[in-house]
Protein backbone atom coordinates (compact mmCIF):
# COMPACT_ATOMS: atom_id res chain seq x y z
CA UNK A 1 0.00 0.00 0.00
CA UNK A 2 0.98 3.36 -0.77
CA UNK A 3 2.39 5.69 2.33
CA UNK A 4 0.39 8.63 2.71
CA UNK A 5 3.55 10.53 3.27
CA UNK A 6 4.81 9.19 -0.05
CA UNK A 7 1.04 10.20 -2.05
CA UNK A 8 1.87 13.32 -0.43
CA UNK A 9 5.45 14.23 -2.26
CA UNK A 10 4.14 13.03 -5.92
CA UNK A 11 0.93 15.22 -5.55
CA UNK A 12 1.55 19.07 -7.31
CA UNK A 13 2.12 21.79 -4.76
CA UNK A 14 -1.11 22.78 -4.52
CA UNK A 15 -2.97 20.08 -3.91
CA UNK A 16 -0.50 18.89 -1.07
CA UNK A 17 -1.67 18.21 2.14
CA UNK A 18 0.03 21.04 4.65
CA UNK A 19 -0.04 18.50 7.27
CA UNK A 20 2.18 15.91 5.83
CA UNK A 21 4.72 18.68 3.63
CA UNK A 22 7.18 18.16 7.43
CA UNK A 23 7.44 14.18 6.72
CA UNK A 24 8.97 13.64 3.07
CA UNK A 25 9.26 9.65 1.99
CA UNK A 26 12.60 9.59 0.17
CA UNK A 27 13.01 5.78 0.73
CA UNK A 28 10.46 5.27 -1.93
CA UNK A 29 12.01 7.81 -4.21
CA UNK A 30 15.46 5.56 -3.78
CA UNK A 31 14.17 2.85 -5.27
CA UNK A 32 13.39 1.58 -8.88
CA UNK A 33 9.69 0.56 -8.62
CA UNK A 34 9.70 -0.82 -11.83
CA UNK A 35 12.34 -2.93 -10.99
CA UNK A 36 10.91 -4.11 -7.63
CA UNK A 37 7.28 -5.08 -9.28
CA UNK A 38 9.44 -6.62 -12.10
CA UNK A 39 11.26 -8.62 -9.23
CA UNK A 40 7.59 -9.87 -7.47
CA UNK A 41 6.12 -10.72 -10.67
CA UNK A 42 9.02 -13.01 -11.09
CA UNK A 43 8.60 -14.58 -7.95
CA UNK A 44 7.56 -18.50 -7.00
CA UNK A 45 4.36 -17.16 -4.98
CA UNK A 46 3.37 -14.86 -8.17
CA UNK A 47 3.50 -17.38 -10.39
CA UNK A 48 1.18 -20.13 -8.05
CA UNK A 49 -1.72 -17.32 -7.58
CA UNK A 50 -1.57 -16.35 -11.25
CA UNK A 51 -2.23 -19.89 -12.25
CA UNK A 52 -5.77 -20.01 -10.24
CA UNK A 53 -7.97 -16.99 -11.39
CA UNK A 54 -9.45 -16.93 -8.42
CA UNK A 55 -6.23 -15.80 -6.53
CA UNK A 56 -5.20 -13.81 -9.12
CA UNK A 57 -6.54 -10.20 -7.25
CA UNK A 58 -4.31 -11.28 -4.63
CA UNK A 59 -1.55 -10.31 -7.01
CA UNK A 60 -2.65 -6.46 -6.92
CA UNK A 61 -1.82 -4.35 -5.08
CA UNK A 62 -5.25 -3.71 -4.21
CA UNK A 63 -8.92 -4.96 -5.23
CA UNK A 64 -9.50 -1.66 -6.47
CA UNK A 65 -6.06 -1.47 -8.73
CA UNK A 66 -5.55 -2.79 -12.21
CA UNK A 67 -3.07 -5.87 -12.86
CA UNK A 68 0.68 -5.56 -12.27
CA UNK A 69 2.28 -5.53 -15.60
CA UNK A 70 5.73 -4.23 -14.87
CA UNK A 71 5.27 -0.49 -14.97
CA UNK A 72 1.82 -0.49 -13.41
CA UNK A 73 3.14 1.53 -9.98
CA UNK A 74 5.35 3.71 -11.83
CA UNK A 75 2.55 4.70 -13.84
CA UNK A 76 0.18 4.87 -11.03
CA UNK A 77 2.37 7.38 -9.36
CA UNK A 78 3.00 9.51 -12.89
CA UNK A 79 -0.88 9.72 -12.80
CA UNK A 80 -0.78 11.38 -8.96
CA UNK A 81 1.94 13.90 -10.22
CA UNK A 82 0.21 14.84 -13.41
CA UNK A 83 -3.42 14.56 -12.34
CA UNK A 84 -3.16 14.47 -7.82
CA UNK A 85 -5.45 11.03 -8.44
CA UNK A 86 -6.35 10.30 -5.13
CA UNK A 87 -5.95 6.93 -3.69
CA UNK A 88 -9.22 5.51 -5.41
CA UNK A 89 -8.21 6.58 -8.71
CA UNK A 90 -10.86 9.44 -8.64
Amino acid sequence: QMSKYWKNDLTPEVYKKVALKDHPHPFCADHDIDEIEKGFMETKLYSKLDAYPNMRPFNKPSLRDGELNGTYCSSYNERIKTQALNFYGQ
